[in-house]
């Protein structure tokens, strides 16, 4: 049901012409050159430090390596990262 369900709201996003992921809740990672990273999305904080946040979304788990990160903001399903980035890692739940 969820694939049926998934597949109909990509064919709207397309009729509509606007990205399927603002209909799918799929995640989008955006980087700002090493120093900056956006993920819209997500679903929640799982760890956060100074070398490692690890971020839930709706398809797995986002884990950003560096130094010196923080979260420079966050509001509802959207979050920037700043500091010095080495790493992003996605891991399916599955």
């Amino acid at each position: 049901m969820d694939k049926l369900l998934s597949a109909a709201k990509s064919r709207l996003a397309e009729k509509l012409e606007i990205t399927k992921n603002i209909l799918t809740d799929e995640p989008v990672v955006e980087f700002y050159g090493r120093s900056n990273l956006r993920i819209e999305n997500h679903k929640g904080i799982i760890m956060y430090s100074s070398d490692k946040i690890i971020v839930k979304t709706s398809m797995g788990i986002i884990t950003v390596a560096g130094k010196n990160l923080t979260i420079s903001s966050i509001v509802t399903e959207e979050m920037i990262i700043s500091g010095s980035v080495d790493s992003v890692a996605y891991k399916d739940p599955y």
